[in-house]
């Protein structure tokens, strides 16, 4: 047998030190192990996300059997902020504009809402937050379009209450995600009809990578009599704050009753992020 030239053994024998040097790719992390670092995520990002505004383009759009076709267009002010001594945790959208039209004293009304005793502060947020949502198109009463809710779903807090379940991993831009599905099983349930107190059972799922970032959000809620609420939400991250915050939320609002059909759908980007100062506060357009 003829034998092989140095140059041809040197050039079959370099894949293989190049492959030795490369390091092994891990095992993707178990559910228990997934869910306990994405609690950890959400605990931190719970904490980290507080007192942060930013800048919400919110297209909103009905349809309506009855009442026919309808949009709008909000731009808002939308403010994070977190209650330590409680673990509750508040989106407030302060609506600055509808339709370009500035709306009346929406420069001063988060302002007025923060002074004096945090206690009383907070519920005046919640207050301004169910105001701000009579600004929404259709015939359908909601208030929990919030790009943040599912996060709270995963934090240590309320983990329990749901029941989780790996369906798919997938590769996205070189880092290695899994979809997290889950259920609420707990009651009374954490969205509730805002007349009756039902239990509106949560359901839907989490996109995280191996350390538990969240980089999606899926929520689907049955309301009404044969309504469903489904919203979708995205994030990246924001080098200012050094975190994924929402970029997108996707949602749609879903009543097939008869007679009477309505389905409403909106689009929020979200961009501008700051930490809260008054002298730094988002402007009418």
């Amino acid at each position: 047998m003829k034998p092989l030239s140095v140059a041809a053994i040197a050039w079959l024998a370099l894949p293989a030190a190049l492959a030795a040097q490369q390091p092994r790719p891990t095992a993707p992390p178990n559910v228990k192990t997934l869910l306990a670092r994405t609690a950890e995520y959400a605990d931190h990002f719970e904490s980290s996300f507080v007192s942060v505004i930013g800048r919400e383009a919110y297209e909103q759009a009905a349809s309506d059997s009855t009442l026919g076709p309808e949009a709008r267009r909000l731009d808002s002010e939308v403010f994070f902020v977190g209650l330590d001594r409680r673990r509750e945790w508040l989106t407030v959208r302060n609506v600055m504009a509808v339709d370009g039209s500035p709306v009346r004293d929406s420069a001063t009304r988060l302002d007025r809402a923060l002074a004096g005793d945090p206690d009383r502060a907070w519920m005046r947020l919640r207050i301004l937050a169910d105001e701000n949502a009579r600004f929404n198109v259709g015939a359908i009463s909601r208030n929990f379009s919030e790009p943040t809710l599912v996060l709270m779903f995963a934090d240590s807090q309320h983990q329990r209450r749901f029941k989780f379940s790996l369906n798919t991993r997938t590769e996205r831009d070189g880092r290695r995600l899994t979809r997290l599905e889950f259920r609420e099983t707990e009651r009374p349930t954490i969205i509730r009809d805002a007349n009756t107190r039902t239990s509106l059972p949560a359901g839907g799922a989490l996109v995280v990578d191996d350390q538990g970032s969240v980089v999606e959000t899926e929520l689907s809620v049955p309301f009404a009599k044969d309504g469903v609420a489904a919203i979708h939400v995205w994030f990246e991250r924001d080098e200012k704050l050094d975190m994924l915050v929402p970029v997108r939320m996707d949602e749609r609002y879903e009543v097939r009753a008869v007679p009477r059909q309505v389905v409403v759908t909106g689009t929020a980007r979200y961009s501008d992020y700051r930490r809260f100062e008054t002298s730094a506060r988002i402007l009418p357009p």
